[in-house]
C-alpha cells in the first residue's frame, strides 16, 4: 500500500504531501521487525515532514523515534529527546504529553528500570483522566500492573489489570490482550484459579473478536497457566498440536509465545525437546541483548538456565543465572 501512493504521488516520491505519512508508516513497521536503524530513517523524515499540529501523526511518530532510539542502545538521547519534547513545547497537547510520557515508561521498563518506569505514570494519569483520555488511562493501570506482577505485587497487579481490561476497547489491542493474559496468571499465582480460568476465558473470546491473529496469543497464554497448575500434558498437546510461533518483536510485552513455546519443550523434557528449547533460548537472548531489552532478557536467561540444568550441565546452568 504504501509503495503504491508512493507511485501515485509521481517521480518526487521522497517530498510528496504524504510523504511524511507515508515514512511514519514505513518506521512503524520497521520497528516492529526489529530494524530499528532502519526505522530510525524514516521516523527522521517524517519527523521533517509532519507539523507539530498534526497531534496525531506526530504523536505517533515520536513515540516509536524514541523507542527504535532505545533499541539501538542510546537509552539518554531517548530520554533526552522525550524530556526535552516534554519541556518546550507549549502549549502542550494532552494527548502528545501522555504518549511521550508512555514512550518514558516503555524506555525505563525495557532497561529493567521498574521504578523508572512507574515514575512517569502520575503525571500521564492525571492528564489522561482531566481530558478524558480512556486510552491513556488504560495504558497507565496495564504498565502499573505488569510492573506490580514483575516484583510479585499480586494484589495490587490484579486491581490494575483489571481496570486495563475493563478498557480493553480503547487500549491499544495487544496491550489489551496481554493484559486479560496477565491478569489471568496473576490470579492463578495468587491463589484463585476460578478467577484465572473466567479470565482466560474472556482472553479466549476477545482473540476470537480480534481476529485468527490474536489465536497464537491466546494459545499460548493458555499453554502458560497449564504449566502453573501442573498440567504439563496441556502445554504438550499445545507442542503436538501447533506450529512454532515466529519470533516476533518482543518488547515490553508480557507474553511472547515463542518464548512459552520453549517453556513447554523444557516441561516436555525429552532430550530433543530440551535441546530444541536451548538453542531457540539462545538465539532470542542474543537478539534481546542486541536490542538492549533488559526487561526480556531475564526471562529468558532464566528460562536458559532450566533446559541447561535439566540436561545435566550445572556449570552452563550457574553461569548463565549469573
Amino acid at each position: 500500500v504504501l509503495d503504491r501512493i508512493d507511485e501515485l504521488a509521481g517521480s518526487g516520491a521522497k517530498t510528496h504531501d504524504l510523504s511524511g505519512e507515508v515514512a511514519m508508516f514505513r518506521g512503524f513497521c520497521l520497528f516492529y521487525q526489529n530494524e530499528a536503524a532502519r526505522a530510525l530513517k524514516y521516523l527522521e523524515h517524517a519527523m521533517d515532514r509532519v507539523s507539530l499540529t498534526d497531534v496525531e501523526f506526530r504523536s505517533i511518530i515520536e513515540v516509536h523515534f524514541v523507542l527504535a532510539t532505545q533499541m539501538e542502545g542510546q537509552m539518554k538521547r531517548a530520554t533526552r529527546a522525550a524530556n526535552e519534547w516534554l519541556k518546550t513545547r507549549s502549549p502542550l497537547d494532552p494527548l502528545t504529553e501522555t504518549r511521550l510520557l508512555v514512550a518514558l515508561t516503555f524506555v525505563s521498563y525495557l532497561a529493567g528500570d521498574l521504578e523508572g518506569a512507574e515514575r512517569h505514570i502520575p503525571r500521564q494519569r492525571k492528564v489522561a483522566i482531566s481530558h478524558g483520555l480512556d486510552n491513556a488511562t488504560a495504558w497507565c493501570d496495564y504498565l502499573k500492573g505488569l510492573s506490580c506482577l514483575q516484583r510479585g505485587e499480586l494484589d495490587e497487579a490484579i486491581r490494575l489489570l483489571e481496570a486495563a481490561g475493563k478498557r480493553k476497547y480503547f487500549l491499544f489491542t495487544r496491550a489489551a490482550a496481554d493484559a486479560l493474559g496477565a491478569l489471568a496468571l496473576a490470579y492463578q499465582a495468587n491463589g484463585q484459579p476460578e478467577q484465572a480460568g473466567a479470565t482466560m476465558r474472556s482472553l479466549r473470546e476477545f482473540a476470537a473478536y480480534l481476529g485468527p491473529l490474536f489465536n497464537p496469543l491466546a494459545d499460548a497464554y493458555a499453554a502458560r497457566l497449564a504449566l502453573m497448575r501442573g498440567r504439563p500434558e496441556v502445554a504438550v498437546r499445545w507442542l503436538e498440536t501447533h506450529t512454532s510461533p515466529p519470533a516476533e518483536s518482543m518488547s515490553f510485552w508480557f507474553e511472547i509465545p515463542c518464548v512459552t513455546w520453549c517453556r513447554a519443550l523444557i516441561a516436555e523434557g525429552s532430550a530433543t525437546g530440551l535441546r530444541d528449547a536451548e538453542e531457540r533460548l539462545r538465539v532470542y537472548a542474543d537478539q534481546n541483548e542486541a536490542h538492549h531489552n533488559t526487561c526480556q532478557l531475564i526471562g529468558i536467561l532464566s528460562l536458559l538456565a532450566i533446559a541447561c540444568q535439566k540436561q545435566d550441565k550445572p556449570d552452563e546452568a550457574r553461569a548463565t543465572l549469573e
